[in-house]
């Protein structure tokens, strides 16, 4: 969207992306990746893929590997997250709720946990709704429910807006809803539908 609003504007700016990711959007698979790729090329958006920022001095950035010095007119940074460190539960360094594959908290008797305040890597609304999903069922069938658990395996998608270019990315089609999601695209498309109505 920057490197689109700089061509409209007539300014040359120089863009450059420096992100630990082997491939932009790696996570979604190779097809998204590539997608989005062809889309930085496209906009002049220098990708520098598998690179940690090791320090800023001024308007520079020195970035591993290889020790590559970026030099820039501005810096604009994606902070670490941190998890909410819920005392009495079990977290990892960083302040994420433990979970196992079914959203239970290991060693706690009926407590559940699902969603980006986790330690699913991933932290995203299809995402965490999908966690949610698989919890949901766990604790409804440790409530007598006939349900089949399975194990939490989300299916990776996302609609990037850049500018005028709209891309649907990931394995999987999620309509037109901004969090994909089985139940909860369903019900949102169904509650849009009634406003229409009336």
């Amino acid at each position: 969207m920057t490197a689109e609003r700089a061509a409209e504007l007539g300014r040359a700016v120089t863009l450059t992306l420096l992100t630990p990711e082997p491939a932009p959007v790696a996570a979604l698979g190779p097809a998204a990746s590539k997608q989005v790729a062809d889309l930085l090329e496209q906009r002049g958006v220098v990708f520098r893929g598998g690179s940690t920022v090791r320090r800023i001095s001024g308007d520079t950035v020195l970035a591993s590997p290889g020790d590559v010095w970026v030099r820039a007119d501005r810096i604009v940074g994606v902070p670490l997250l941190r998890g909410p460190r819920l005392a009495g539960l079990p977290t990892d360094g960083s302040g994420f709720l433990i979970v196992d594959e079914h959203g239970t908290v290991p060693g706690l008797d009926g407590v559940f946990g699902a969603g980006d305040g986790t330690t699913f890597p991933i932290k995203q609304g299809g995402v965490a709704a999908q966690h949610a999903g698989v919890a949901a069922r766990a604790i409804a069938r440790r409530a007598g429910a006939d349900v089949e658990v399975e194990a939490f395996h989300p299916h990776l998608r996302a609609r990037l807006v850049a500018g005028s270019t709209t891309l649907a990315l990931g394995d999987a089609d999620g309509g037109d809803e901004k969090v994909a999601a089985p139940y909860l695209a369903p019900y949102l498309r169904r509650l849009r539908a009634e406003a229409a109505v009336g």
